[in-house]
């Protein structure tokens, strides 16, 4: 077994026999780095296909299916079939995992995903993860056939990277900065396995930092709390535009630009964090002049003014659910991707009524992100044992005739690197990475018995037999309690 469990494997009954160094060929179709990459521990070559040990083609056999590969290993070699860029870092990433698990016996493997859409969120804005850190995520997310992932780059404490767009956009949080530069050092990276990043800025709510540079965007109200920004001030539409092109000449391969509308407020906080919009007059004025009933037509607004706003650069919207009250019919684009995390809570945004399902039968497409299954920042919310039997279409619970629309699901590490209060990242990640991205690919039901906790422990460690390292801890995600295990050495 190797995770993500793959859907056909025909043992042949013989042994490859695996060469010292291992080499490495291509042959049209796949860009050179995807196989050379995506085997974290090869030695790529430029040898003949003939002489090389892997050997990647394009396979027009294979069914006609998104990411789809063919692993076939021999007495003396191993080929890798596949039909796009995603199918050959698919198999290259089996064909790893294969080779890390000890002895590799002849087979023939045929494999695909069974969700299109399987992502990591990294926070970098509540606290800038090491380089080393967030580069070692992505590359457990190529061995575990990862396409997406996602990155939160702004919240109430501004921007965790220097803008040129918007300089004046001050950071505030915890870590510093980094460079513009570093970010295309990310999407390289992330391009050589072809994971697509989805850039995450924020509006309207998370606007601390943002109101602490330009105040102007703040509600017309006394004492306005700078929570979330006034649209009624025509300014802010530039100020997004110049950062939503700044975000997409960064990231030039994302389909997706994230925009936050999540949280636009918390009355029942003992600091609460407001929404000035029902008492400011410049928010009247606008839904007087664009016939808005109510803040939360005010809410749509938003969202279809900043729709317009990623639609012109090129790329699609996608979203919180939170602030959408899916229990009436609603004016929102259907083509923006619904990330669905939670209901709003009471004196946090609309919730009678509310659920996924309901955005499923509006027509919404949605990414299932339920934080007490997805979050691994609470080790409450994420468990091995929910972990046996969650996928995006069994909680929260939607009709069966909805499937389709659910395109996959997301783990989100909040405050990844904030390591002073969440030290646990370093060494859960990878777990989590492996277990999470196993129920994207299959969808089944797991028992993580001893067969399960071996390929766990080749995908981690490379040594099947240090499984019992799992009972050492208490189970296959390690404890998320700060002080709880600590390391020197990441090996």
């Amino acid at each position: 077994m190797i995770l993500p469990i793959v859907k056909q494997q025909f043992h042949h009954g013989g042994l490859c026999a695996v060469p010292e160094k291992i080499t490495v060929s291509h042959k049209g179709g796949a860009d050179a780095r995807l196989g050379a990459e995506a085997f974290v521990t090869f030695v790529p070559s430029t040898v003949s296909a003939a002489d090389a040990f892997v050997r990647f083609a394009p396979d027009p056999t294979l069914e006609d299916r998104a990411e789809i590969y063919r692993v076939t290993v021999t007495a003396d070699h191993i080929l890798v079939g596949f039909r796009d860029a995603r199918g050959a870092v698919n198999g290259a990433a089996t064909a790893a995992l294969l080779l890390r698990g000890g002895k590799v016996e002849t087979c023939e493997i045929v494999d695909y995903p069974g969700c299109a859409y399987r992502s990591i969120l990294i926070d970098m804005a509540r606290g800038l993860p090491e380089k080393k850190e967030i580069e070692t995520a992505i590359r457990y997310m190529a061995l575990a056939k990862y396409n997406r992932l996602h990155l939160h780059l702004i919240d109430d404490k501004g921007p965790c990277y220097r803008s040129k767009a918007v300089p004046e956009y001050a950071f505030l949080g915890r870590g510093g900065q980094c460079d513009i530069d570093d970010l295309r050092k990310l999407e390289e990276l992330c391009a050589s396995y072809a994971i697509e990043i989805v850039p995450e800025i924020e509006i309207p709510a998370h606007a601390n930092a943002l109101c602490a540079a330009h105040p102007e965007f703040k509600c017309e109200v006394e004492n306005a709390h700078t929570w979330a920004i006034c649209p009624g001030n025509d300014d802010i539409w530039p100020f997004f535009e110049a950062l939503i092109g700044e975000v997409a000449a960064i990231f030039p391969r994302s389909e997706y630009i994230h925009i936050g509308t999540d949280e636009l407020e918390f009355r029942a906080l003992p600091t609460p964090r407001l929404c000035h919009w029902d008492e400011c007059p410049r928010c009247a004025a606008l839904r007087a002049r664009e016939g808005l009933k109510d803040r939360c037509e005010e809410f749509y607004y938003v969202v279809e003014r900043m729709h317009d706003i990623v639609r012109a650069h090129g790329k699609k919207m996608m979203m919180w659910n939170d602030q959408i009250d899916i229990s009436k019919e609603v004016p929102v684009s259907r083509d923006i991707l619904i990330q669905f995390w939670r209901v709003a809570g009471k004196g946090r945004g609309p919730h009678e009524g509310c659920s996924m399902e309901k955005f499923l039968e509006q027509g919404f497409r949605v990414v299932n992100a339920y934080y007490p299954c997805t979050y691994f920042d609470i080790e409450s919310y994420m468990s091995a044992e929910k972990m046996k039997t969650w996928t995006p279409y069994t909680v929260p619970e939607q009709s069966p005739q909805y499937t389709d629309q659910v395109i996959g699901g997301e783990a989100c590490a909040w405050e990844f690197g904030n390591v002073e209060n969440y030290p646990f990242y370093s060494y859960v990640t990878p777990a989590v990475v492996a277990v999470f991205g196993d129920k994207l690919w299959g969808l089944g039901e797991r028992e993580h018995d001893e067969e399960y906790r071996a390929a766990l422990a080749a995908f981690l460690f490379g040594d099947p037999s240090l499984s019992e390292l799992f009972d050492l801890i208490g189970g296959i995600l390690p404890p998320r309690k700060p002080g709880m295990l600590t390391y020197t050495d990441p090996a």
